[in-house]
This record gives structure tokens, sequence and C-alpha cells, in this order.
């Protein structure tokens, strides 16, 4: 894996797109990791449900969706679910592919370095842990166009499933 320094100053609008959450209830704005369909739905606004399959990832199924905007930047924001119906991962999709420099400009701004960067010919992933926030963050771009923003708990120390 190749590591990139970026650092970049950030901007009283930034504050508005990290999300801010209380250290012992990690998740993404008032979302915590673990939460059910019907937690969800209640901490959100506008969630429903989603029936497009192919918002699906691995062994997680996109049950909710939502629209959001932070910055200027419009979202169609996607809640992954466990096969327990736990909450496990959100991501956020840009609407207009045209956001995508803008929102690398903003995490990079708000996250600082990243921990890993992978560039590859059509794709690039991004990785930051938000240690205050118990959160790992990945922004996938291909091509310089379409991207997604992934928020996820960060593995706790001592957790199976590993080599």
């Amino acid at each position: 894996m190749q590591k990139t320094r970026v650092m970049v100053a950030g901007t009283a609008i930034l504050l508005s797109f990290i999300a801010t959450t209380p250290q012992a209830a990690a998740g993404w704005q008032e979302t915590e990791w673990g939460m059910t369909q019907d937690e969800v739905q209640n901490a959100v606004p506008d969630v429903t449900p989603n029936d497009d399959r192919g918002k699906d990832a691995l062994e997680l199924r996109a049950e909710l969706r939502s629209n959001y905007e932070s910055s200027g930047i419009n979202f169609e924001v996607s809640f992954l679910f466990a096969s327990d119906q736990k909450l496990m991962r959100v991501d956020l999709t840009p609407l207009s592919d045209a956001d995508c420099p803008k929102l690398e400009r903003l995490i990079h701004a708000a996250y600082g370095t990243p921990e890993a960067e992978d560039k590859m010919e059509l794709i690039s992933n991004t990785k930051w842990r938000d240690a205050a926030n118990s959160n790992l963050l990945s922004l996938v771009r291909l091509n310089q166009g379409i991207c997604s923003l992934t928020y996820q708990a960060m593995p706790t120390v001592g957790a199976t499933g590993g080599l």
C-alpha cells in the first residue's frame, strides 16, 4: 500500500460536513453502529425502504435509503445492514459526479492525512481513521468521476475474523 501525505486547512463550512457523534456512540450523523432498521428510521428524517439490490455490498444489504445535503453537495445515502439486521455501514454517493473533486477536498481537509491510499489506473481508494468517533472512512473514485464515501465502525482490537 502506498501512503500519501495531504494536509489542507479546514474552514467553518467543513465543520457541518464532519460526522459528529459522541465518542461512546460511533456511527454516521444521528445513527449508531448496531442500530436496527426501525431505530435508523426514527433517528434519520425521510428514510425510506430501498429495493435497489445494486446498492448491496458483499454480505451487507442496503435496506434503507435517504437523501442528504452538506456543503452544497446532494447525496443519496444507503444504510447497510448485516444478516442480524444491525447497521454496519453507511454509503454516501453524490448525485452529481461533478461534486466528486469537491467531496475529496472536503474529506482531506476534515480528516487530514489518509491512513492509506491505493491508486490504480481506473480506481482509487483512500482511507481515514476517525479515532475520535471510532469510524473508518473510505473514499472510492472511479476514473476521477463517479465516487462514494463509506462510513463504518473501526475494527476493535482482538476482534475475530482475521488470519
